[in-house]
C-alpha cells in the first residue's frame, strides 16, 4: 500500500487494504495555469475493502462497509455506506446484501 499523508486522513477499524492500493491526500489543480498544489483529507471509514490496485484520490470519503473493486479510482466525493463501487471513475454498482455493520469496530472480519 502506498499512502501519501500530506493532507491528513483517516483509516477506520477492520479495513482490508489489498496490494498496490494507493491513497492520496494531496494533488494539483488542473484549472490553475501553474497546477497549484493542494491538500485535502481522505477518509476511509470502518469495514471498507479496497481491492487490488484501487486508487483513492485526495478528498474522497468512503463510508462504512463499502467495497471498492480492484483497479477502481475513487474521485473526490462521498461514497455511500454498504455499497459496491467499480470503474474509472468509480461508480455505484449496487448495495451490499448485509444487514448490519455496526459491530465492525469490535469483531475481526478480515484475516
Amino acid at each position: 500500500m502506498s499512502y501519501r499523508r500530506a493532507g491528513g486522513g483517516f483509516i477506520g477499524d477492520n479495513c482490508s487494504i489489498s496490494m498496490r492500493v494507493t491513497i492520496y491526500t494531496a494533488s494539483h489543480n488542473v484549472d490553475d495555469d501553474k497546477f497549484g498544489y493542494y491538500e485535502k483529507s481522505t477518509v476511509i471509514n470502518d469495514g471498507v475493502w479496497l481491492g487490488v490496485g484501487a486508487v483513492v484520490l485526495a478528498g474522497s470519503e468512503i463510508e462504512d462497509g463499502c467495497v471498492i473493486a480492484a483497479g477502481a479510482v475513487c474521485t473526490p466525493k462521498k461514497y455511500e455506506r454498504k455499497c459496491i463501487y467499480a470503474g474509472v471513475p468509480a461508480i455505484k454498482i449496487r448495495e451490499r446484501n448485509i444487514n448490519e455493520i455496526e459491530n465492525l469496530k469490535h469483531d475481526m472480519v478480515f484475516r
